[in-house]
């Protein structure tokens, strides 16, 4: 007979089955992405600044000192974790870095400035707020399953109870429950604050391009940031989707595009003329018109970024490149002839 509150033999298989396998392979796991974005900030270190600058407002020569720190943590804890060494210390410093990531987008969505991710550098993957949101949150939620499973005869897992086990798995599911609140209360408000966002960009370049910003229908805006021309996929993404408008719609459709650069000195002759260069040598069909750094920062562009817009100044679609294969045709749908009829017609009714 066993003695009440023993644990069962198939309870004790599936608890060394969880410290044997489960906690190692996701250690390897989660000691790879790490590692990996670490590594991959290094060859994007100044895309990366820019994020952590955006983020957290801290000051030079500060911004650039937590930016090191960062990517030198994510590389020596998740080496440390592939590695299976000091396990325990490697997730709980990981923790507290994916902690403070979360408080930083959290203030960011409060702030609505969309500050997209630049975590794995020349790869070109681009996350949104929410999305970034979500995966910290299991990162966060993996990193604390380490770091209880790590140390002596594996902390807590090891001690645990089937009484205790049923209450910790329903104070799990209890978490989840708020973070999956957390991140949709996050999506919504980012989402609500996209309008808001390109008015600040529509406002500032109406008085030059007054035929753009007066016009009805969907109309394309290319916010374009020259520091991510390093990024090949970002690059490639934004030529592809250039030459597909100039392939598919005639002239009168592009009347309805318009790109802008951010640069430190717009009326700079030779800023002018290095960017008419760029824009015959890209075959550019659409105008681009330089502004000021300080207009895409003011509204949290730190990534180039496409953005399909209504009459009205409402955004349909927005998205930082790369945007991928599906988001260049939904865009190129919205801004066909037919989209813009159709429009029309829906504002005409308002």
């Amino acid at each position: 007979m066993r003695i009440p509150g023993e644990r069962s033999p198939r309870f004790e298989r599936l608890l060394d089955l969880l410290l044997n396998t489960g906690i190692p392979t996701l250690a390897t796991g989660i000691g790879c992405i790490f590692a990996g974005a670490g590594l991959a900030k290094i060859f994007s270190i100044t895309a990366f600044l820019e994020t952590v600058r955006a983020l957290t407002g801290v000051p030079e020569p500060l911004g650039s000192s937590f930016a090191i720190i960062v990517l030198m943590l994510e590389i020596v804890c998740g080496t440390a974790l592939i590695l299976r060494k000091h396990m325990r210390i490697a997730s709980i410093l990981l923790a507290t870095l994916v902690s403070l990531f979360i408080a930083f987008l959290f203030s960011a969505v409060l702030h609505d400035n969309p500050t997209p991710c630049n975590c794995f550098g020349p790869l070109g993957i681009s996350i949104s707020i929410p999305l970034q949101l979500a995966i910290d949150f299991v990162l966060l939620d993996t990193l604390a399953c380490i770091a209880l499973a790590s140390g002596p005869k594996g902390l807590l897992f090891n001690r645990l109870e089937p009484s205790r086990a049923v209450s910790l798995l329903a104070a799990g599911i209890m978490l989840l429950y708020v973070q999956t609140e957390l991140v949709s209360a996050a999506y919504h408000h980012s989402s609500s604050g996209q309008g808001t966002v390109l008015s600040k960009v529509l406002a500032h370049i109406d008085s030059r391009v007054p035929s753009y910003t007066s016009a009805r229908g969907t109309r394309l805006l290319f916010l374009l940031r020259f520091e991510d021309f390093n990024c090949p996929s970002c690059y490639d993404d934004f030529l592809l989707l250039s030459d597909a408008l100039h392939a598919a719609f005639p002239h009168q459709t592009l009347t309805r595009v318009l790109g802008i650069v951010g640069t430190i000195d717009p009326s700079d002759s030779r800023t002018l003329r290095r960017l008419e260069l760029w824009r015959a040598g890209a075959r550019i069909s659409f105008p681009v018109l330089a502004v000021p750094d300080s207009v895409l920062q003011s509204a949290g562009i730190v990534k180039s970024t496409v953005a399909v817009i209504r009459g009205s100044g409402q955004p349909v679609f927005q998205g930082t490149f790369p945007i991928g294969r599906e988001a260049r045709q939904k865009v190129l749908r919205l801004v066909s002839p037919e989209s813009h009829e159709t429009t029309d017609a829906d504002e005409s009714h308002r």
